[in-house]
């Protein structure tokens, strides 16, 4: 029932952010061209920037992963909660399971919380079935017909 990935929608953009570029981003990063074309995925590490890219993401088209670091960063990224607010397909990467931090993260609302950890096949998953389900939404704007 999966339909392959290999046929992409030039509209859906994938907008990643992490204060730092090492393994963790790199491993993250590398698995996603598979889902998205490269010159779909956006990687920021400053927030100035990476709050500029997502207020420039067409509304439901676009996914955003954000690898957070620490609790400051965690407050960092909360000043954009009203420019995040807006887009429903969000991925946070938190440091550990620091239940004040999980509290934190979750007034952004993110669809997917996940953990900085030697495997991410979890986000790779879920960026999949988020895809998909664009996918179909797009499909069915494009028809007319607004699923």
């Amino acid at each position: 029932m999966q339909e392959t990935m290999k046929t992409f929608h030039p509209d859906i953009q994938l907008v990643f952010f992490s204060s730092k570029t090492d393994g963790h981003c790199r491993k993250i990063t590398d698995s996603i061209p598979g889902l998205i074309p490269r010159d779909q995925i956006l990687c920021h590490s400053s927030l100035n920037d990476f709050s500029r890219c997502v207020g420039k993401i067409l509304y439901g088209h676009g996914i955003i992963v954000i690898l957070v670091r620490d609790g400051r960063e965690l407050n960092n990224i909360l000043t954009l909660k009203a420019c995040l607010q807006q887009h429903k397909s969000i991925i946070l990467i938190l440091p550990d399971a620091d239940t004040a931090l999980m509290q934190e993260s979750a007034r952004l609302y993110p669809r997917y919380t996940s953990y900085i950890k030697n495997d991410y096949h979890d986000i790779f998953l879920v960026l999949e079935k988020m895809i998909i389900k664009m996918k179909k939404r797009i499909k069915g704007e494009e028809n007319g017909s607004g699923n």
